[in-house]
């Protein structure tokens, strides 16, 4: 069980490491895609269960993640499993 998810794209991983250590520091318990995700053994079914799993959905908008179709597809399967999302504006999108 997690309590948040983060999607975002991976050219974002700086500010999203930022993000995931300031979660971390105040107890929460973060998944994000690390790129160690098994891509043999059906990667987007271990997404659908880190999602599933987490209470919270958090979107990194940035250029790179609204061009990106699977942070796309990962908020799109948030939004279906009726999860409670949150956006967060990347530095980098301005």
């Amino acid at each position: 069980m997690f309590d948040v998810f983060i999607s975002y794209a991976h050219n974002d991983i700086e500010y999203v490491s930022e993000l995931h250590s300031r979660l971390d520091k105040h107890g929460f318990k973060v998944w994000r895609d690390k790129q160690e995700l098994d891509q043999r053994a059906g990667w987007w079914n271990q997404i659908e269960e880190a999602i599933m799993s987490s209470d919270n959905f958090v979107f990194v908008i940035s250029k790179e993640s609204l061009r990106r179709p699977t942070p796309h597809r990962e908020l799109i399967y948030a939004r279906q499993k009726g999860k409670k999302i949150t956006t967060v504006l990347c530095g980098n999108f301005i």
